[in-house]
């Protein structure tokens, strides 16, 4: 954001005054600058004509360096917009809404509104049990507003008369258990013989079939339920309605289970396309515009019959770029620059670290990136590590030495130097600490590890 665009700026102008000062000296000095252990400084000693006049250059650049365009890439989608609203169509007045939760959450509300509103009671039963809330509806959007680039795809239907049959059946079941819960326990127990199970395979049983309204559990959970069955009552199974009641209602769970975790998948496609209709739709009656919503306007304005002109517009405002930490864009983003810089002889310059791209960072997709450089004509590589301790450094040459360790032959790993600066020790309660440790965080039986916890 502005820090970061800040922060760069700041570097860039003390890298500019360092060079300046080193040219703005005798011909000795600057002779002597050659063999600089700065690559940049021993470059430019090398390749100056005129030190004096290349100082007056650069001092002009430190002085002018207020009106460089420097942006974050949703500064610049505004920017643009504003400037050329001609030729890209995007309205005049708008403002930027940094934060879009409170509208995110309304139209979450609204679908969970229409959702709940028409839910039989199985299926509300299940929206409150798989934790379906506005709150993580909200969730869901947000997730979506973030790659509007990606095409949301699931079941465009379920199997209505699997759940059908499960309540049916729990109703059946549900009907004769407590209709004869004494006679049939005690038949029960005469055949399993296991005073234990008399006590608690029963219980399952209530647990189960109490509520009005069944749900079908995860079969591990209720597994002595298949106690009750036909199929393991052994050769001669009591002929009671119950027996084939329970194996009836056992036997529709898993389809009942699946048949409804295919409707909610398929709520979350039509989640996705509500929001994406009635959230822009929202945001324009307000006026408001948010972060990705000036890329997609700068994206379908370069897609459009006047794409062309404004490219060429761009190119002659900005003639060369320089694109900072690549690996966190998108492919919108990607096909911004693509459009206003492909097949000319512009200069643009990608820079970015594709295993830094794990963090999918406001929606980025790592592809892009990898797309992008594989369309570069040129390709460089930084082999020395300037910012670690060689032995960290070492460390992690170690780690990730072997074969294809990002699981992908697209993003390769390169080992690199430490500087040749001296780095100052690192201290941990008086002790040298390991350059590198790995902490494993074994999960619990049946249940993996979130990124979040």
């Amino acid at each position: 954001g502005r820090a970061a665009t800040a922060e760069l700026k700041t570097r860039i102008r003390t890298r500019l005054a360092e060079l300046r000062a080193a040219l703005d000296a005798d011909a000795d000095a600057v002779a002597a600058l050659r063999e600089s252990a700065d690559p940049l400084v021993a470059h430019v000693a090398r390749t100056t004509r005129d030190p004096r006049h290349d100082a007056l250059w650069l001092a002009l650049a430190i002085e002018s360096l207020d009106q460089a365009p420097i942006h974050t890439i949703h500064a610049f989608c505004q920017r643009v917009l504003a400037e050329h609203a001609f030729e890209s169509g995007a309205p005049f007045l708008s403002e930027l809404a940094p934060d879009e939760s409170a509208l995110v959450l309304g139209v979450a509300q609204d679908f969970w509104r229409n959702e709940i509103a028409a839910a039989t009671p199985l299926w509300a039963l299940w929206l409150a049990r798989t934790g379906v809330t506005p709150a993580a509806l909200a969730a869901d959007i947000a997730f979506f507003a973030r790659r509007p680039y990606a095409r949301v795809i699931g079941p465009e239907r379920y199997d209505a008369a699997a759940v059908a049959e499960f309540e049916a059946a729990h109703a059946a079941a549900r009907a004769l258990w407590f209709a004869q819960r004494g006679e049939l326990a005690a038949l029960y127990c005469a055949i399993w013989k296991q005073a234990n199970w008399c006590e608690s395979r029963p219980r399952v049983m209530d647990a189960l079939l109490a509520p009005e309204v069944g749900f079908p559990e995860d079969p591990a959970k209720i597994s002595p339920i298949v106690q009750f069955t036909r199929a393991k009552l052994g050769a001669n199974p009591p002929e009671h309605p119950f027996v084939d009641a329970a194996e009836r209602l056992w036997v529709s769970i898993p389809s009942a289970r699946t048949a409804l975790a295919e409707r909610h998948a398929a709520m979350r496609v039509r989640l996705a396309a509500v929001a994406r209709e009635t959230l822009p739709l929202r945001k324009r009656e307000r006026g408001l515009v948010g972060y990705g919503d000036v890329v997609i306007d700068l994206c379908r304005a370069l897609r459009s019959s006047r794409g062309a002109a404004l490219a060429s517009a761009l190119r002659s405002r900005y003639p060369a770029a320089l694109l900072d930490e690549f690996q966190d864009t998108d492919p919108l983003q990607a096909e911004i620059f693509e459009r206003i810089y492909g097949g000319t002889a512009a200069a643009v310059y990608l820079v970015g670290d594709p295993k830094q791209a794990i963090y999918g960072f406001r929606g980025a997709d790592v592809h892009a990136y990898i797309d992008a450089r594989a369309r570069a004509a040129t390709q460089r590589t930084l082999l020395t590590n300037r910012r670690s301790i060689p032995a960290q450094v070492s460390a992690v040459n170690a780690v990730f030495a072997g074969a294809d360790p990002f699981l992908t032959p697209d993003i390769e790993f390169t080992a690199c130097a430490p500087g040749p600066q001296p780095q100052a020790p690192i201290l941990i309660e008086r002790d040298w600490p390991a350059p590198f440790t790995v902490w494993f965080m074994p999960p619990e039986a049946g249940k993996s590890v979130n990124k979040g916890e």
